[in-house]
């Protein structure tokens, strides 16, 4: 069997971090009613941690050497996917999953639309037609 070109690796691995983020969303909700919400957020967030650690040193991606100048970044990434987290949560603890599934599928079409708006991004018709996906 011939090795799997860029673009087939690639779409493997969207079809792959999609079936993830779905099968985590089902299961965040379906624990619910049983698991209290902070603790849910917690496991879920000691999970993600864990199976990313993995990940990068697999790849080979793992450096823990960063220039000072980039420890304020990460820390403002790392507080934005905290608020996010915390924000999906508790939607998806309180409203009905196909709500916000259907509400989760615009955040591509808000960042494409907020970086024409906000930093002056050109946007076509062709841009615009290819947004798609989850990305969160």
């Amino acid at each position: 069997m011939a090795p799997l070109s860029d673009n087939m690796r690639g779409a493997a691995l969207m079809m792959g971090s999609m079936a993830a983020f779905t099968f985590n969303d089902a299961c965040m909700k379906a624990l619910s009613d049983a698991v209290p919400f902070f603790q849910a957020l917690f496991l879920r967030g000691c999970g993600t941690i864990l199976l990313l650690l993995i990940l990068a040193r697999a790849m080979g991606g793992l450096r823990l050497r960063l220039p000072r100048c980039d420890w304020g970044r990460i820390a403002v990434r790392t507080l934005a996917e905290i608020g996010a987290a915390f924000f999906f949560i508790t939607a998806l603890f309180n409203a009905p999953i196909a709500n916000v599934t259907a509400i989760i599928q615009t955040t591509p079409l808000s960042v494409t639309l907020a970086g024409a708006v906000f930093l002056g991004e050109p946007v076509g018709w062709a841009r615009l037609s290819s947004v798609n996906g989850r990305h969160g």
